[in-house]
């Protein structure tokens, strides 16, 4: 697994249990419940909590790299890609977007999240951020 220094320094935290604060002070960083690094372990590993996260990651099989250099997911065991679902209307949304823009080599990055307060898609292009698509999810009412 390829995590940044951030987030393997968060993993070892959780690891031996210690809480949001004192990761906190490890990195130097606040660190929230709804933080990107923390959103993006989940992702990695494929959990949607910090228990599932600290049984399923093996420390001994994490290598740090930097950001840029970090791949997500083996596709049939011989390339690294990263596999994001895609809806019909995201697609319908980004045409949509993209025939209104006259430059043919202006960039833009899609930006995909999910976690457990929301899921999005969205079209970055350096000057503003287009949502293509976005849910929240239906809580449950707990009742005591």
């Amino acid at each position: 697994m390829y995590l940044t220094e951030e987030e393997f320094k968060i993993l070892q935290g959780l690891k031996l249990g210690l809480s949001f604060t004192e990761i906190s002070k490890e990195l130097n960083k606040p660190l929230r419940t709804c933080d990107p690094r923390i959103d993006s372990l989940y992702q990695k590993y494929r959990v949607i909590d910090r228990l599932e996260l600290s049984k399923k990651a093996d420390l001994k099989k994490v290598t740090v790299a930097n950001i840029e250099e970090i791949p997500y997911w083996e596709y049939e065991g011989t390339q690294l890609v990263q596999s994001i679902p895609i809806c019909k209307k995201a697609v319908e949304n980004i045409i949509s977007l993209l025939l209104q823009v006259e430059d043919d080599k202006k960039e833009f990055k899609i930006i995909y999240s999910a976690n457990k307060l929301n899921k999005f898609w969205l079209l970055d292009n350096g000057v503003e951020k287009i949502y293509l698509y976005r849910q929240k999810p239906i809580l449950a009412k707990k009742y005591f």
